[in-house]
């Protein structure tokens, strides 16, 4: 494995197909917690900084909130534009965490969806403290695999780690959360697991989403998806492979 360091902005510009097709849906049972855990008002309009192709987004337009996506990469932002065109509640800005192109106070919660990790958390945080309403909200939203969950889970686990390049910005994540949402009414965190039933294309596209896994033509991307291959036969029932995630949730009033 090797460092990589490039402009997080464009990372995921040649893969926002797969971002789109394979990641993840927020379930709904996160709303539900974020409604009765989190004191979020049903009513509050929501900024999602980072919102990708805007999976995040579209958990809570289908619970009818307001949201305004911010998006710096052109090809997710369009994604998300062309997938939530049916919701009247979506507005979608170009834009990044740590200079939010939006009015003081507009918002009654900001979140972060599986985008915390590119963010400079000092800047982003004066943002987030900037557009939120008194008494609104941030919350960070991961949703990821539960690597021990299962023997597979495992064996996934293994092979994302053996052929995925590391990146700065996944280090020391618990740190910079804890610093980002640092607040006198202290910080919440809860944690949501979810199935999935997965066929061999869709386990393939969801590795191909990760942005630090090799893509085709980039080395290790042939020996990765052989042992892709191979883990998913010895797993598989009916040709599916049992998919265990988990949404992590950590909120605080940044007060």
């Amino acid at each position: 494995m090797s460092t990589i360091d490039i402009d997080h902005t464009h990372r995921f510009t040649d893969r926002a197909d797969y971002y789109a097709a394979f990641r993840p849906a927020y379930p709904d049972a996160v709303l539900g917690c974020l409604y009765r855990d989190a004191g979020l008002n049903p009513q509050a309009v929501v900024v999602d900084v980072g919102s990708g192709t805007g999976l995040s987004s579209e958990l809570f337009l289908r619970h009818g909130h307001a949201v305004i996506g911010v998006e710096p990469n052109a090809a997710m932002r369009h994604a998300a534009e062309r997938a939530l065109r049916h919701y009247p509640n979506f507005q979608s800005i170009a834009g990044k965490a740590e200079l939010i192109p939006l009015a003081d106070a507009c918002a009654g919660a900001a979140v972060s969806a599986s985008a915390f990790h590119w963010f400079s958390a000092v800047e982003a945080r004066a943002e987030f403290r900037r557009i939120l309403k008194p008494q609104g909200v941030a919350i960070l939203m991961g949703n990821a695999r539960s690597k021990d969950a299962s023997p597979f889970m495992r064996a996934y686990d293994n092979v994302i780690r053996t052929y995925s390049e590391i990146t700065p910005a996944h280090q020391n994540r618990d740190e910079r959360v804890r610093a980002f949402l640092a607040s006198s009414t202290g910080i919440s965190s809860r944690t949501v697991e979810y199935l999935e039933l997965l066929d061999l294309r869709e386990f393939l596209g969801r590795t191909l989403s990760y942005s630090a896994t090799p893509l085709a033509g980039q080395d290790g991307h042939h020996d990765m998806v052989r042992d892709l291959e191979r883990i998913f036969t010895a797993a598989a029932e009916r040709g599916r492979i049992l998919y265990h995630g988990q949404v992590t949730l950590q909120w605080s009033r940044l007060g």
